[in-house]
């Protein structure tokens, strides 16, 4: 009764009894907990349904939290799905809801046979992996579904922030769009199998609207494939990507994208993409261009961009490529492209610029990071594996790798990226030979350097509050472990590439090129 009494008593001095109540019943109602209990989608009247407790969270005042039963199976085949369009949408967010998934999964088991009477499931494809390619004569059994919309369209949704935590999908078509200016957090989360049998073509798992945050922490994405159809354009590169945004942020750091098609792993055009402590692993390379609206920033720090295919090839994707006035920053990273499994020549360029490509007055900067192309000479005779092309420029630092090539040789990078101090050869890692033909080893063994190798140990003054300290562009923090959970220095100095090693600088040179080691060695402790 006093706290009625003592709220009355504040409200009254401004306002009329007539609109109090109404007033200080708002400021004080309390967000609410609903919980998940059914093993099936359901609807919004069908109490412990994941619709029931959607539809819940956005007619309640507040943040509310979504509780999910602990490892609960929601099957979300044939669930009615969001009013409207033409994509198939469990769920819009309308209001700011925290989700606690309590590693529940929300598993989709779509299908469809061929005109040829070929069955087509999640695991088991028909035709490549660019597909599934549902055309006319198809017959989808079972339709996929995708989760979550972020907001209304043509709205301005500033105030809606939805969280998500230990919510896992497994065979849906894709996870959430965000309308503009909304905000969606997914961490510690597991998706897989995220294939398009929608009838939609090229739907990314993750697509950010203008001036949305998408921020992806500790997520693994495992098997997206959205396109129908083999990917050989005329006009772009790179013109997808299992996460998509335009004039939006991207935050993903700690996470994973493997084994996916998605024309790419990231496209961002325009807006700022920091992709940090992460692992791209066969899965296309990531496109950054400027739109009409913003400049467009790709921050890949402490991360591994990683191809080495061995099922279908990845075409035209399979590098890093700033294009259109945008800027890519390339720091404490490792790339590594074995172009053995590129096949064809029917991408614009050629299959050249893989794994770096500036183009169209694009700027692309590499910063104590490993760069290192494979079987150049054996599968691409004369293409060259990084290419400035309408005005791009390439720059790197002094402390980093750029493996030569034979149709690149040490002189010519160093020509290229404007810079004769950088390493271009030497021993980096080890490698699987079959034939005489060089493999990448599987991660993460494969981006560790050798115990000798010239990446040990070359960056100074790398520790905590040094000159050459590595931040975090989220959060500018340190980054205190590499993306395999090592120390990120060892005795202040810091390895070149994403993998940290801690082996002592080797007291005898037993490597190929031994005088360009011996002289970069003694830049090094000058530097020191």
């Amino acid at each position: 009764m006093v706290n009625i009494v003592f709220r009355r008593f504040f409200c009254s001095r401004s306002l009329k009894l007539a609109t109090l109540l109404g007033s200080c019943l708002s400021q004080y109602s309390q967000a609410a907990d609903f919980n998940v209990t059914k093993t099936y989608w359901g609807t919004a009247s069908d109490t412990g349904t994941f619709a029931w407790a959607v539809n819940q969270a956005n007619s309640t005042v507040g943040l509310d939290t979504i509780h999910v039963q602990s490892g609960l199976n929601i099957n979300v085949d044939g669930a009615a799905t969001v009013p409207g369009g033409a994509r198939a949408w469990l769920a819009k967010f309308t209001e700011s809801v925290n989700i606690e998934g309590n590693n529940a999964t929300l598993e989709g088991n779509p299908t469809y046979i061929t005109s040829g009477g070929l069955l087509a499931t999640k695991t088991s494809l028909v035709s490549n992996v660019y597909g599934p390619p549902i055309v006319h004569g198809d017959i989808v059994t079972t339709p996929g579904v995708s989760f979550a919309i972020i907001g209304e369209h043509n709205q301005n949704n500033t105030g809606i922030h939805v969280s998500v935590n230990a919510l896992n999908a497994d065979g849906l078509g894709s996870i959430a769009f965000l309308h503009t200016q909304s905000t969606l957090t997914y961490k510690n989360s597991n998706f897989n199998n995220i294939v398009n049998y929608t009838g939609d073509t090229g739907r990314p798992a993750f697509n950010s609207d203008t001036g949305s945050t998408l921020n992806l922490n500790s997520v693994v994405l495992n098997r997206n494939i959205p396109f129908g159809g083999y990917l050989a354009s005329a006009d772009n590169i790179a013109f997808g990507g299992s996460i998509l945004g335009g004039d939006a942020f991207l935050n993903m750091s700690n996470s994973t994208i493997e084994h996916s098609y998605g024309a790419g792993a990231i496209l961002w055009v325009g807006g700022v993409a920091n992709v940090v402590s992460s692992i791209l692993s066969d899965s296309g390379g990531i496109q950054v261009s400027d739109s009409s609206l913003m400049d467009g920033t790709l921050n890949f720090v402490n991360s591994i961009l990683y191809v080495q295919d061995e099922g279908e090839t990845l075409q035209q994707t399979s590098r890093i490529l700033a294009d259109t006035n945008s800027v890519a920053n390339i720091t404490s990273s490792t790339i590594l492209y074995n172009s053995l499994f590129a096949s064809g020549d029917n991408s614009p360029f050629g299959f050249e610029g893989m794994p770096l490509t500036a183009a169209n007055a694009g700027i692309l900067n590499i910063n104590s990071s490993a760069i290192l192309p494979l079987n150049f000479d054996y599968s691409l005779p004369g293409k060259d594996a990084y290419l400035e092309l309408t005005g791009g420029n390439l720059i790197s630092d002094s402390y980093s790798f750029i493996g030569a090539t034979t149709a690149q040789s040490s002189a010519d990078l160093h020509l290229l990226f404007n810079n004769s101090s950088f390493l271009s050869s030497g021993l980096t890692y080890s490698f699987d030979d079959f034939g005489g033909t060089d493999y990448l080893k599987s991660l993460p063994v494969g981006a560790t350097p050798w115990h000798n190798s010239v990446l040990v140990n070359v960056v100074p003054n790398a520790g905590s509050g040094g000159a050459n300290e590595l931040l975090n562009p989220i959060n500018s923090q340190p980054i205190l472990y590499d993306v395999f959970g090592h120390a990120r220095t060892s005795g202040g100095f810091r390895t070149l590439g994403a993998v940290q090693s801690t082996v002592p600088e080797p007291s005898t040179l037993t490597v190929v090129t031994g005088t360009l080691l011996l002289g970069w060695l003694r830049r090094r402790k000058t530097r020191s």
